[in-house]
């Protein structure tokens, strides 16, 4: 007998190809900005454009700025395109409380934030209070960098975190020396978040996105997350979902197989734990049919 055990979710998944090279991006992009301003390069004659700034230095901080809040707003993008998949099918919410107040949030981002934190302050989970501070840190900056006219200031409860005294080394050694104290004054004051403060939302994100991963994943229906996955997959393919029925079994469950292993799903040589999914052929027939709608 075959298993599947679900480890990471299709929401996980598209966060991660999409974020997973921002850090390498941005570094390459201020390592030419860096070069253009210390007079190092100029532009190639085969690049077709005018470009001939009178202060290139200046030219060049600015560029830098402006590159360091694209990343910031790129990252907390992401962090909610990860938060609305987690919410659409093939879904990894269990909870109807969650998922009203996920439908109530609309599209704000820090309400969708405080929604899962919520939840998570309430598990054993390491040091949660303290990734989740600064990515809600990270989205005000966001939004006071990126929307016109904003004012935007972080919840207390985050803030703090933050602040609180006994916290200040834990930020500096977990995220290579960052001082709290002055990238909260670099916020309040409205300034652009330097290389070293983006970087280290950035890590936040990708850790809080983790945890939130594999505390959902903890507790939900697999077989429910796998019809949903079937579905999604055949969604645009009414053609193909009335062929696949016709398969012998064994295709059927390779066939199966594939597109799991394909959204999230890893083999596992035994079953145990909630999370894993028995590719029995009847069973398989039958996920088939719910998923496609016939019966």
């Amino acid at each position: 007998m075959e298993y599947l055990i679900l480890e990471s979710s299709y929401a996980k998944r598209s966060f991660k190809k999409r974020i997973g090279s921002a850090n390498h991006f941005l570094i390459t992009i201020l390592v030419g900005l860096d070069a253009i301003e210390s007079g190092e390069i100029i532009k190639s004659p085969t690049f077709s454009t005018s470009w001939n700034p009178r202060n290139m230095k200046n030219s060049a901080q600015r560029s830098s700025r402006f590159a360091l809040n694209a990343a910031l707003s790129w990252v907390i993008d992401n962090l909610d395109m990860y938060f609305i998949l987690t919410h659409r099918k093939p879904s990894i919410i269990e909870s109807v409380e969650i998922s009203n107040k996920l439908s109530g949030a609309g599209q704000s981002v820090s309400q969708k934030m405080d929604t899962f934190v919520s939840v998570l302050l309430k598990t054993d989970l390491h040091d949660i209070d303290k990734f989740a501070s600064l990515v809600a840190l990270g989205i005000q900056w966001r939004n006071n960098t990126t929307h016109f006219d904003a004012d935007n200031i972080i919840s207390k409860k985050y803030k703090d975190v933050l602040t609180a005294s006994d916290n200040k080394q834990w930020f500096h050694d977990n995220f290579q020396g960052l001082d709290i104290k002055e990238t909260l004054r670099h916020f309040e004051e409205g300034t652009s978040p330097s290389f070293k403060e983006i970087t280290s939302i950035i890590r936040a994100v990708h850790i809080f996105v983790d945890q939130l991963d594999s505390f959902l994943i903890s507790g939900v229906d697999v077989n429910r997350v796998a019809v949903e996955t079937i579905q999604k997959h055949y969604s645009d393919s009414q053609k193909r979902k009335g062929y696949v029925l016709n398969y012998e079994s064994e295709r059927k469950t390779s066939m199966v197989k594939m597109i799991l292993l394909s959204y999230g799903f890893s083999e596992t040589p035994k079953r145990y734990g909630n999370n894993v999914l028995e590719l029995e052929p009847n069973k398989i027939d039958g996920m088939l049919r719910v998923a496609i709608g016939k019966k």
